[in-house]
């Protein structure tokens, strides 16, 4: 059993959406819980087969019905194991496995999938979530992070697990080759010209995400034509250059229209799916020294500092 805050488009999102895809091509019959209802990746998982269930939570508002829905799946479905992925979703699955009675046969893994978060940034929900998981983080069987750097900010904030493992973020790189062909389609689709140069973001309006850094870079460019995409880009401020596509399915067009991809980020990554993406379309990357993207990029691109 897997369990997650939501289902939107976030780079966790993706890597559970992927791989529970793949489990079930695989033969497998993983169960996905969503805390959240809906999202974008929902109809994916339900027509590639995967089941999903949800428990009502409603964002922004902690509910104990949430927790007792858990409860209930957790008793009739006797997972051998449940995967959380993410802070909520890390806390509410301890919760209810304890309150299940079922806490000595299934075993619980939380999912770290971020690194120094700046928690100022966001609500005080948040802050207590983060706190409550440092202080219980003894309880579960382990903790699988998917950065160095995410393994070692959270030691540093108090985190006791009694394992703490690195799994890499994965992806199928067959699906991301890029031909001379495709660029033509893609920059075609967006009306770009054949001969601009383009620099790419493939990231949410975010504080973490830090765009103000990657427009301020794009005002000192002449020429340049910046594509971002990403729920919210298209509240971006206009300028000369930039393209704000808003939340797009279809990364990997976006992708194949662009000379070189950038990650601005101020904060908070662990390993960055976005940028492997970007590699595996033989893009070479320009990325701030957030997360892992140092130890992703190697001498495949440049990494400067945060902001």
């Amino acid at each position: 059993m897997h369990v997650i805050t939501g289902l939107d488009t976030g780079g966790a999102e993706k890597m559970l959406t992927d791989l529970a895809i793949a489990n079930r091509h695989a033969g497998e019959s993983p169960l996905l819980v969503s805390l959240l209802p809906g999202g974008a990746r929902h109809d994916s998982l339900v027509k590639a087969g995967v089941e999903v269930k949800e428990v009502g939570l409603v964002r922004g508002r902690p509910g104990l019905r949430g927790i007792f829905r858990l409860v209930d799946l957790i008793r009739t479905e006797k997972p051998d194991v449940i995967q959380s992925w993410m802070y909520h979703a890390d806390l509410y699955s301890l919760i209810a496995l304890m309150l299940s009675g079922r806490r000595r046969q299934t075993r619980l893994y939380w999912g770290i999938r971020c690194s120094n978060m700046d928690t100022a940034q966001y609500g005080l929900t948040l802050r207590v979530v983060i706190r409550m998981c440092a202080w219980l983080s003894f309880l579960p069987d382990g903790i699988i992070a998917n950065s160095v750097e995410g393994r070692n900010w959270h030691l540093g904030i108090g985190y006791k697990p009694k394992l703490f493992t690195i799994i890499d973020n994965g992806l199928n790189v067959s699906l991301y080759q890029a031909t001379l062909a495709l660029r033509h389609e893609a920059r075609a689709e967006l009306d770009i010209d054949r001969d601009a140069f383009v620099i790419g973001a493939l990231a949410r309006n975010d504080p973490m995400k830090d765009y103000p850094n990657l427009l301020a870079a794009l005002e000192k460019l002449d020429g340049a034509v910046c594509i971002v995409a990403g729920r919210g880009t298209e509240k971006l401020a206009t300028a000369p250059g930039l393209i704000c596509l808003g939340e797009r399915q279809d990364a990997l067009r976006i992708l194949h229209a662009m000379d070189v991809f950038v990650s601005a980020s101020a904060y908070g990554e662990g390993f960055s799916n976005a940028i492997a993406e970007a590699m595996s379309c033989e893009l070479p990357i320009i990325a701030t020294h957030v997360g892992d993207s140092g130890r992703i990029v190697g001498d495949c691109g440049i990494i400067v500092d945060p902001g």
